[in-house]
Formats: structure tokens, C-alpha cells, sequence
């Protein structure tokens, strides 16, 4: 037995891409704060975070407006982890 093929008009209108349908918009990860504890360097910090201790340059650049020095982090300063 033959199966009966349908036309475009006939396929259920929730099975049909939508011609105005947008993409769904995709949320961007809101970056952490972090705060120095005793011991801390951005190589221990970034290994907390991303498991890798090679990515301490990123959390300097997002932090250059409060880290002078990335040898010389301060206890208690409040730090943006991207």
C-alpha cells in the first residue's frame, strides 16, 4: 500500500517553520565576582575557576582598573571573574 503524500497546505501549521519566528536569543554568562582571600594570587584564582591556572591573564585584564600589578593582589579586593 502506498503512502499518501502531502502538500505544503496540508502539514500541520505547528510542524511549519515560521516565517517570523526569531532565533532565540542567547544569554551571554554574567561574569562572577570574587574576593581575595589570604593566600590568593590570579594564578591560584583562575585555576578555582576555569581549572587552569594559564588563564590568570584574563581575570588581570578584566581587573586592570583595580590591579596595578598582577604579582600584588590585595586581600579583600572585590574582583570580576569573566
Amino acid at each position: 500500500m502506498m503512502s499518501k503524500l502531502m502538500s505544503g497546505s496540508e502539514i500541520e501549521p505547528e510542524l511549519m517553520a515560521r516565517k517570523d519566528a526569531k532565533p532565540a536569543k542567547r544569554e551571554e554568562p554574567q561574569p562572577r565576582k570574587y574576593v581575595v582571600v589570604a593566600g590568593d594570587t590570579l594564578s591560584t584564582i583562575a585555576k578555582k575557576f576555569y581549572g587552569d591556572a594559564d588563564h590568570w591573564k584574563e581575570i588581570f585584564e578584566a581587573n586592570k582598573a583595580v590591579i596595578k600589578d598582577p604579582n600584588k593582589i590585595q586581600v579583600g579586593l572585590e574582583l570580576i571573574i569573566p
